[in-house]
């Protein structure tokens, strides 16, 4: 049964993100409980909220009609952004990456 580690980059903001910038990244691995951040130091709770209920299962094994099996999902922060009294609202791509189950390194690398 196959794994994957999940790339998580905010693609696009509407409004002021006082925590991100487009373009930055963090990693859930496929144990589907470790984040890592990637060129920034920290992670908007905001952001974590409006992708964290798919990224366990995401980090499995899918069946092919599972809307969560296909390899990129776009997601949004729960910030509701500037037109709706919140400062701005990022949105989220998440890239499943196959992991290889024996040294934990993603297939291609």
């Amino acid at each position: 049964m196959g794994k994957y580690r999940l790339r998580i980059k905010v693609e696009e903001i509407e409004g002021d993100c006082h925590v991100h910038e487009e373009g930055e990244e963090f990693l859930v691995e496929s144990d589907g409980q470790t984040i890592r951040p990637v060129g920034t130091e920290k992670i908007c709770l905001y952001a974590l909220n409006g992708v964290s209920s798919v990224l366990p299962a995401m980090t499995k094994e899918l069946s092919e009609d599972d809307w969560m099996a296909k390899e990129e999902r776009l997601l949004q922060c729960m910030d509701p952004g500037p037109e709706r009294e919140g400062s701005g609202t990022a949105y989220l791509k998440i890239k499943r990456e196959r992991v290889d189950s024996v040294e934990g390194s993603v297939e291609g690398e």
